[in-house]
C-alpha cells in the first residue's frame, strides 16, 4: 500500500497505454497507483483480462476498446494521444509505424508528449523488429546460464529479477524522470527501452568478474557474497 500522501502524486497526468503481456502493464499500474489517469487501449480481438494476474495488472486503469486496423482506428488513437501527457506501447516498431502512431506520428499532434517504446531489443539495430517476451529476454540476456545446477538445465531467475518486472520498473523510473524534465523545460521526449537491455544491465558483477579473468558459471545455490546461500 502507498502512503496516502503519495496516492495523488501524479494527479492530473494522463497516460495512454497500448499494452499487452506484462512489462508495460506493470509500469502503468504503478503510474495509476500514484494517481495518474491511465487509459488502456483494449483490443477487440483479445478477451478482457479474467485471470487474477492479468486483473491485477489492469486495476486502477480506464479501458477503451479500439480496433486500430479498422477505418478511422489510427485517427481515433491520435485524438486520444493529443490529450495525453504520456503515450506508451510495447509492440514492435513495425506495428506502430504501420498505423502511423509511432513517435513522429504522435508528436505531430502532441509536440510535448512523452512517448515510450518498450520493445524486445530497442527500436534500432539488427534485431529491432524482433518480438521478445520476458522468458526469452532472461535467456538472451545471459541470466539463465548463471542459474541452477552446473550439470543440469539452465534455470529462470527468481521473481525479483524477472525480465518483465525489471523492465517495467526501469520504464516507470524513466517516465517519472521524463515528467520531471518536462516540468522544468516544457519539452517531451522519446523513451526507447528494451527487455534485453534491462536484463543485460543486471549483469554488472558478472561482467566485472569476467573482466578480472574469471569465467562466470552456474553454481547451484551458492552465492559469491552471501554465505547463507551456501
Amino acid at each position: 500500500m502507498l502512503p496516502i500522501g503519495m496516492r495523488d502524486a501524479l494527479a492530473g497526468v494522463r497516460v495512454l497505454a497500448l499494452e499487452q503481456a506484462v512489462a508495460l502493464p506493470f509500469a502503468t499500474r504503478h503510474l495509476a497507483q500514484l494517481g495518474a489517469d491511465v487509459i488502456r487501449v483494449q483490443s477487440y480481438e483479445r478477451a478482457r483480462a479474467t485471470d487474477q494476474s492479468s486483473i491485477e495488472l489492469v486495476r486502477s486503469k480506464r479501458q477503451v476498446g479500439l480496433n486500430l486496423a479498422a477505418e478511422g482506428g489510427p485517427e481515433a488513437f491520435l485524438r486520444l494521444a493529443s490529450a495525453c501527457d504520456v503515450v506508451a506501447h510495447n509492440f514492435t516498431p513495425r506495428v506502430v509505424r504501420k498505423f502511423g502512431i509511432d513517435y513522429e506520428g504522435v508528436r505531430n499532434v502532441n509536440p510535448s508528449v512523452i512517448y515510450v517504446s518498450l520493445t524486445g531489443f530497442g527500436t534500432t539495430g539488427p534485431w529491432g523488429e524482433r518480438p521478445l517476451f520476458g522468458p526469452g529476454a532472461e535467456a538472451v540476456g545471459g541470466h539463465n546460464l548463471l542459474i541452477g545446477d552446473p550439470d543440469g538445465w539452465p534455470g529462470r531467475p527468481g521473481t525479483g529479477v524477472y525480465a518483465d518486472d525489471t523492465c517495467g520498473m526501469y520504464t516507470l523510473f524513466a517516465i517519472l524522470a521524463a515528467l520531471d524534465e518536462r516540468e522544468r523545460t516544457g519539452e517531451g521526449q522519446h523513451i526507447d527501452i528494451s527487455l534485453y537491455e534491462t536484463m543485460a544491465a543486471q549483469l554488472g558483477p558478472v561482467l566485472a568478474e569476467q573482466a578480472a579473468g574469471a569465467m562466470p558459471r552456474r553454481s547451484g545455490n551458492v552465492d559469491a557474497r552471501y554465505a547463507v546461500h551456501d
